[in-house]
């Protein structure tokens, strides 16, 4: 449930952020690189990132995992605490 609780708040993060930053995060989900967490983030690039959200809080091993997508959300957060 908490994982859950998670996934939604990557969401309102996602409400929140700026157009540009969607654009980069659109980019890093489908650069290639990218190991998404779940089937359902390899689908869509707002799902990948409320995922890794998700993942960024609950799995240590996220950042050996999906390194694309840890960075990405480290900066993602930088930018919306920056606000």
């Amino acid at each position: 449930m908490q994982r859950s609780f998670y996934h939604e708040i990557g969401h309102h993060i996602l409400e929140r952020l700026p157009r540009r930053s969607w654009t980069r995060l659109r980019c890093r989900g489908a650069s290639g690189r990218a190991s998404p967490i779940s089937i359902r983030a390899r689908n869509n690039p707002l799902e990948y990132f409320c995922e890794t959200f998700a993942a960024y809080r609950f799995e240590d091993s996220l950042a050996d995992i999906d390194p694309v997508g840890y960075h990405m959300i480290e900066a993602i957060l930088r930018i919306a605490w920056n606000r």
